[in-house]
C-alpha cells in the first residue's frame, strides 16, 4: 500500500526516516506463592438471564484460548490485560466492553487484580496500556467444564465488514480523499467523536477509496469459516491498523496487514508450537512473493527454476546488464 514515491523519498534521504520495532515489552510470570480464588458462576431464573449468561461464557472462551500460548500450563500466571488491545476490541467490541469483561472474569474467579498500575506498550501496541492480572489455569479448567456441560460453545471473532448504508453516514468533518493507507498522515480527530468512533469513519473512508477492501475482509472470513474454524487461535484478522500521535489529536498512519493471535509467539517457544500442530516440514522459495503473485496471475505455477528478479528487471530492461540490477537491489534493501 506504500507509494513508490513514497520509497523513492526513503532511499534519497534516509535520516528523515527512522523504523522503530515495537517489542512485547512483558513476559509471562509464573506466581508459585498464591490463593487460588473460589469459582463462581451466578446464575438467574429471570426472564432472558440464560442466553445473557451464555453469551458472557462465550466470550470468555475465546479469551482463555488467545491465553492459552501466553500463560503457563498450570497454576497462576501474572498476565497484562490491555482494554486497548485488538484481539480483545475484536471480541467485546469497545474498550468499556473490555472493561466489563475483566471485572466478570475477576468475579468468577478466572482472574484477580496483580497491580493497579499501568504498563505502556504489552502485546505490540505502542499506545495501549494495561494493568497486570493473575490468570488461573485451575479456574480456566473449571470455565471449561462448565460451558461443556452447559452446552457453551467458544464465540467465533469475525472481521468486521460494513455496508454501502454505513459509508453515507461519513461525518461531514473529515475529508474522505485524504484517508489513505501510508505511514505518513495526519488526520485530526473531530472533539465529538471517540478515538473508536474516529476509527470507524476513517475505515468507511477506506471502503469508499479502496473498492476491493471490503471484498478482501469478506475472503478472510470465509476463509476463515472454511479452514480455521476449529483453529480460532490461526483465524485472520484483516482490519485497518491506525497509529495515533502522543496526545491522542490525531491518527498519523493508516496500515493493514493479514495476521492472526499466533504470530506474536516469542521465537523460544515457537519449534514447541510448530511441533504440536505437525507443522515440521520446511520449504524455502527464492523470491517467494513474486513468486506467488506471477503464480496467481498467471493460473498455473511458476517453475521455481525462473529467477524472478531477472523476470522483473527484463520488463524494465529487456537488454540491460543483470548483475548490475542485483547490486542495486541489494543497496535498496539494506536501505530499508
Amino acid at each position: 500500500m506504500i507509494s513508490l514515491e513514497e520509497i523513492s523519498n526513503r532511499l534519497k534521504n534516509k535520516s528523515d526516516y527512522g523504523f522503530t520495532v515495537n517489542k512485547e515489552s512483558w513476559t509471562p510470570k509464573r506466581e508459585d506463592n498464591y490463593i487460588l480464588p473460589e469459582f463462581s458462576i451466578n446464575e438467574s431464573s429471570a426472564k432472558g438471564a440464560e442466553t445473557k449468561l451464555k453469551n458472557k461464557l462465550s466470550k470468555v472462551l475465546t479469551f482463555i484460548d488467545l491465553m492459552k500460548h501466553k500463560r503457563f500450563k498450570e497454576g497462576c500466571t501474572i498476565i497484562p490485560i490491555s482494554v486497548t488491545n485488538k484481539d480483545f476490541l475484536a471480541i467485546w467490541e469497545n474498550e468499556m466492553g473490555v472493561s466489563r469483561a475483566i471485572k466478570y472474569m475477576i468475579q468468577i474467579g478466572l482472574i484477580s487484580v496483580e497491580n493497579e498500575k499501568y504498563q505502556f506498550g504489552a502485546y505490540y501496541e505502542k499506545d495501549n496500556k494495561s494493568k497486570s492480572y493473575r490468570y488461573y489455569k485451575e479456574n480456566e479448567d473449571k470455565v471449561k467444564v462448565y460451558c461443556e456441560e452447559h452446552n457453551i460453545e467458544m464465540f467465533v471473532v469475525k472481521n468486521k465488514v460494513y455496508s454501502n448504508k454505513d459509508i453515507k453516514n461519513i461525518h461531514s468533518d473529515i475529508d474522505r480523499s485524504k484517508v489513505r493507507f501510508t505511514s505518513r498522515i495526519k488526520l485530526i480527530k473531530p472533539v465529538q467523536l471517540s478515538k473508536t468512533e474516529f476509527e470507524k469513519q476513517l475505515t468507511l473512508c477506506l471502503y469508499e477509496n479502496y473498492p476491493g477492501l471490503k471484498f478482501h475482509i469478506v475472503k478472510a472470513n470465509e476463509i476463515n469459516e472454511k479452514y480455521y474454524k476449529d483453529y480460532p487461535e490461526f483465524r485472520i484478522r484483516f482490519q485497518p491498523n491506525f497509529t495515533w500521535s502522543d496526545d491522542g489529536m490525531y491518527v498519523s498512519g493508516i496500515g493493514i496487514r493479514a495476521t492472526n493471535s499466533m504470530v506474536n509467539i516469542k521465537k523460544e517457544n515457537r519449534t514447541e508450537i510448530l511441533n504440536e500442530y505437525g507443522l515440521t516440514l520446511e520449504k524455502d522459495i527464492n523470491a517467494s512473493v513474486p513468486c506467488m503473485t506471477l503464480s496467481l496471475n498467471s493460473g498455473h505455477w511458476i517453475d521455481e527454476s525462473e529467477d524472478m528478479y531477472e523476470l522483473i528487471y527484463r520488463v524494465m530492461e529487456p537488454n540491460g546488464e543483470f548483475s548490475l540490477f542485483i547490486i542495486f537491489f541489494k543497496k535498496c534493501s539494506q536501505s530499508f
